[in-house]
């Protein structure tokens, strides 16, 4: 009995025991996965909030350094440098709108002379809402007169609250500006003044980090908890008084204590700035509390079923490894699901739309339901390019494919994705699908047309009809197509500018772009050559066609009545362009034939064929 009861006991002590090791080894598992799974999804946070700075750090200067940029190369801004005038100075006003226009972080843009008066001012009030305003409002910083040194030619202020009297509630802010010379003297600034709100919000809005912008002094400017400039304008707090970290700079110093830091080098400010981030306090409390909550109960539930089962003491880890692991996929999954800011768009090996992220859902405006199913093509603005054919010739040989896409949202406006795609691949060697990964490039394309138009006319300037031409020529070559050259002249110009005056005449060029505009076709590109002459350029068109072309463009300027001046005509010269004589030689006789046209009495068009048959035909 004793030995009986002695090997109860030596099998109670032994059971207990055993549940005991099994209890303290399940629970270091648990427990250092769990450790492990933390590290790994902070790591994720942090990466992943890293990216997102870096990609909307560079948005920010870019696209403000570029709209600075362009004011500060036009032609409106010099000649009202050079001149002064009234007249001047309203096309660079008007410049200046439309340049406010293109970003609601654009809340102001100034011409300053050189004591930092504003010569012209213009705020954005209400969403479109734009209003001029000479009024001097307090500056707390001083622009360079030095030409920038940066990549972006432009010279960035620190980041600040805004001190608008304009503007009642206060903001971040930070002005993008470059100097303005007339003949090597210091004639004032451009500046483009940008509310960082949102900027800053996406920088400091991580559930589960704490994140700070701070600059070189270690000042705090903003953060995800109560520092920075609008919780305490007058002391908003510094990084070494509230961590006692004595070097931001230092990386080993911010590692030690948990701190990641990504210098932002995208924004070249004066006084530097960098975002650090580390876990966030409320995230980690409930997360220990989850954890710990789980292991009572994990080690609850071993021991009593080791002890109510007697022999089956022993639990799978491996069950509840796997239960955490499907944990924490589930976790990541939603966590790379919160990404907004990467257009993706996955088709399957015929090109028909698999699924999409939320951020081209926003870009585009279309629904997922509209689109999945659907061919990609149907989101192509330019309908039967043959762009999507080369992205899956490339595709096809097993190489990635990088480029543009020009779009349609659902709306049916247009926009751009500069993008990368990839195949898809199962069990990595069974092909799938594809892959669209992209960057909006809406507004840079926005920019590039204002570049490519010619501002009297509104239509295409000689750099945008170059590149027409040279499209039409390497597509000749490729495809061995047909296109003709109309070069258009008004007869008698000079004598509507001696007579009417100069701002006459240039209306009359603006109502003849127009004309020529309505009058040709979809695929035609119509462009001005320089002075009164335009040039149309007709792709897949036989030398005949484009003589009917021309001369029904003839006389619809004939038969029109323009404002002021009354009726006009125009030459034309035609050449169809032929691969044997090259693109230069083939302008040269469009020349040639509009110098016939001048010589055999205007208002007329000319070509290889005879005149008799143009006419016939037209």
């Amino acid at each position: 009995m004793v030995h009986n009861k002695n090997i109860y006991y030596r099998f109670i002590v032994s059971l207990l025991f055993f549940s005991v090791c099994i209890t303290l080894l399940s629970v270091y598992l648990v427990d250092h996965h769990s450790k492990r799974a933390m590290a790994t999804s902070m790591a994720e946070n942090t990466a992943f909030q890293q990216r997102s700075a870096i990609y909307a750090t560079q948005a920010f200067a870019v696209s403000s350094a570029r709209a600075v940029n362009t004011l500060w190369e036009s032609e409106e801004l010099r000649r009202y440098i050079r001149t002064g005038s009234a007249s001047s100075l309203a096309e660079t006003e008007n410049l200046m709108r439309n340049l406010l226009k293109m970003s609601f972080s654009y809340y102001r843009i100034e011409l300053i002379d050189d004591r930092d008066q504003p010569l012209s001012s213009f705020y954005r009030v209400a969403g479109d809402n734009i209003v001029r305003n000479l009024s001097t409002h307090q500056r707390t910083y001083s622009f360079s007169a030095a030409m920038p040194t940066n990549n972006y030619g432009v010279w960035f202020s620190d980041l600040t609250l805004s001190n608008d009297s304009v503007v009642s509630e206060s903001f971040y802010m930070v002005s993008v500006s470059k100097p303005v010379y007339r003949e090597d003297e210091l004639f004032g600034h451009v500046v483009l003044y940008l509310n960082m709100d949102f900027l800053v919000n996406v920088l400091t809005n991580n559930g589960n980090l704490d994140t700070y912008l701070v600059n070189d002094s270690g000042t705090i400017l903003a953060s995800s908890k109560a520092f920075g400039l609008k919780n305490s304008p007058h002391q908003p707090g510094s990084f070494r008084d509230v961590y006692g970290i004595e070097n931001i700079q230092s990386t080993e110093s911010l590692t030690e204590q948990g701190f990641s830091a990504l210098n932002l080098i995208n924004l070249p400010m004066s006084d530097g700035i960098t975002l650090i981030s580390h876990a966030a306090t409320d995230f980690l409390e409930q997360r220990e509390e989850e954890e710990t909550s789980l292991l009572i109960n994990i080690s609850l539930t071993v021991m009593i079923f080791s002890v109510v089962s007697g022999i089956l003491i022993a639990i799978n880890p491996s069950r509840l490894v796997k239960k955490l692991e499907n944990v924490t996929k589930e976790r990541t999954r939603y966590m790379k699901m919160l990404d907004q800011y990467v257009p993706l768009v996955e088709t399957d090996t015929n090109g028909s739309i698999t699924r999409l992220s939320q951020a081209f859902l926003n870009i585009s405006g279309y629904r997922e339901e509209d689109l999945v199913g659907e061919p990609v093509s149907v989101l192509s603005f330019d309908k039967g390019n043959d762009k999507l054919e080369e992205v899956f010739d490339t595709l096809s040989s097993g190489l990635p494919w990088q480029g543009e896409f020009h779009n349609r949202t659902r709306r049916g406006e247009e926009f751009w994705l500069f993008s990368t795609v990839v195949p898809l691949y199962e069990n990595e060697k069974d092909l799938v699908g594809y892959m669209s990964i992209s960057v909006d490039k809406t507004e840079k394309k926005h920019l590039e047309v204002i570049a490519e138009m010619d501002s009297l006319t509104e239509i295409y300037n000689r750099r945008k009809i170059d590149n027409c031409l040279q499209q039409e020529y390497e597509r000749s070559k490729r495809y061995g197509s047909l296109f003709s050259v109309l070069m258009i002249d008004v007869d008698y110009f000079k004598n509507v500018n001696d007579k009417y005056g100069h701002f006459v005449g240039d209306k009359v060029l603006h109502r003849l772009a127009i004309l020529l505009n309505e009058n040709t076709r979809t695929v035609d590109e119509v462009g001005r050559w320089g002075g009164e002459e335009f040039l149309v350029v007709c792709p897949e068109t036989e030398l005949k066609d484009a003589v009917t072309v021309a001369e029904n463009l003839r006389k619809v300027v004939e038969l029109h009545e323009f404002p002021e001046v009354g009726h006009i005509t125009i030459s034309i010269g035609i050449e169809v362009f032929k691969p044997e004589q090259g693109l230069k030689q083939t302008l040269e006789q469009a020349d040639y034939y509009l110098y016939q046209a001048k010589k055999q009495g205007r208002n007329r068009v000319v070509s290889r064929l005879p005149q008799a048959k143009t006419l016939q035909e037209a």
